[in-house]
């Protein structure tokens, strides 16, 4: 078999192999981070966060490249999926669903509402990256670089090699507008994550807010959506009488089922 005729799944469970990340490999074989294999609902973030964590240049190498796409599902794959079982059993539910979607759509939705000092990023790291060269001509020496890493609730979202420290350090704010620019910054609540700054922990509280403030005036403003809330850890679940929008007062708590 070919690399051309080889599942993507499994293209990408080699690669990973190669790269010495035997439990991803597996996963990855079986499908786990396939486009229509998955269980997961977002499987191309999951490969990209996990590969990420373990950090390697191996690793990181391998995420650039299914970042740019290289191990999505093919076109066959695509169609494959769709005429299968699942494919027309989706199709299905989304006739089944149009109706009970437009009449949905005619009512407000709960929607997470943004935090008045949301950030695109919650850490960034200037750190040293060790590589070792090995040369039959020059010969084989440590050499190091620098990178310059964004992080959004504990997970790497962009990063960007320098030749040293001190010129990564020069280059920081540029970084910080450019990976913005890319569509890289993301500054709604995420998943079952805590809304606060820097925290990554699971939240276990939903937060409604009463009304909303203009941050200029001070003055109460209607919220733009009926049902905007913001979820929290038990570490953060009390927010203080400090603020306006996001004060204890302001919110009406109860615990996520």
């Amino acid at each position: 078999m070919t690399e051309e005729t080889m599942h993507s799944k499994d293209k990408l469970a080699a690669e990973l192999y190669k790269a010495g990340l035997g439990e991803m490999a597996a996963r990855a074989a079986s499908g786990y981070y396939h486009d229509f294999l998955s269980p997961l609902d977002t499987p191309c973030i999951q490969l990209a966060a996990d590969l990420a964590a373990i950090g390697t240049p191996e690793a990181l190498a391998l995420r650039d490249r299914h970042i740019n796409g290289e191990f999505d599902a093919s076109a066959d794959e695509s169609e494959q999926w769709f005429n299968g079982p699942e494919g027309v059993a989706a199709q299905e539910a989304l006739v089944d669903g149009t109706l009970a979607r437009k009449a949905a759509s005619l009512s407000p939705k709960p929607s997470r509402a943004l935090k008045p000092d949301a950030q695109g990023f919650d850490r960034v790291e200037i750190v040293t990256v060790p590589r070792y060269k090995k040369s039959d001509l020059s010969g084989d020496e440590w050499r190091i670089s620098a990178a310059i890493i964004f992080y959004r609730k504990g997970v790497e979202v962009h990063r960007a090699p320098y030749r040293n420290i001190e010129v990564a350090c020069g280059h920081a704010f540029a970084e910080h507008a450019h990976a913005q620019d890319d569509g890289k910054a993301f500054f709604a609540g995420e998943r079952d994550i805590c809304d606060q700054e820097g925290c990554s922990e699971r939240a276990v509280w939903r937060h409604a807010l009463k009304q909303r403030f203009d941050r200029s005036t001070g003055n109460p403003s209607p919220i733009a959506q009926e049902g905007e809330y913001r979820l929290f850890c038990d570490k953060h679940k009390t927010r203080g009488d400090c603020g306006l929008e996001d004060a204890d007062a302001n919110y009406v708590v109860t615990p996520l089922s």
